[in-house]
């Protein structure tokens, strides 16, 4: 059990460790074909049009033996990354608040504001589900 916790908190680490906001699309690819612990899933499009880069890594094996799936996405308009959503398991909630809270500046309502990357990271959460989002985007003055 405690070599999963510190799976998941490295996992979570390493994939705040290099932003890609404002990468394209062929240096994000680049980057993720670089790192074994995301497994590709799909380029596709979004509802709002936008096109996307879908990854996943396995980060939880349920009491029952399930293994779930937490993912990643680049969402890009005009081949610039603008959006990067991290889906995370509920169980995972506190340790994520306290990695953004050691790595950058809070300012309230699940916000944190990245001085170095100039990006901000937004932790969504919804009811009646068992997951959350964290998404990281360009800070907008």
């Amino acid at each position: 059990m405690r070599h999963l916790l510190l799976a998941l908190i490295l996992t979570f680490f390493t994939s705040l460790a290099y932003a890609q906001i404002n990468k394209s699309k062929s240096e994000v690819m680049q980057f993720m074909s670089n790192d074994n612990t995301w497994t590709f899933e799909k380029s596709a499009r979004s509802n709002e049009g936008y096109e996307y880069l879908s990854y996943s890594i396995p980060t939880k094996v349920s009491s029952n033996g399930q293994v779930i799936l937490s993912t990643k996405g680049f969402y890009f308009k005009n081949d610039s990354c603008k959006l990067i959503r991290l889906v995370k398991t509920n169980n995972q909630l506190n340790d994520v608040i306290k990695e953004l809270n050691s790595k950058f500046t809070s300012v309230g309502n699940n916000i944190w504001y990245d001085v170095k990357e100039n990006s901000t990271y937004e932790i969504k959460l919804t009811e009646n589900s068992s997951v959350f989002w964290v998404d990281e985007r360009p800070f907008k003055n």
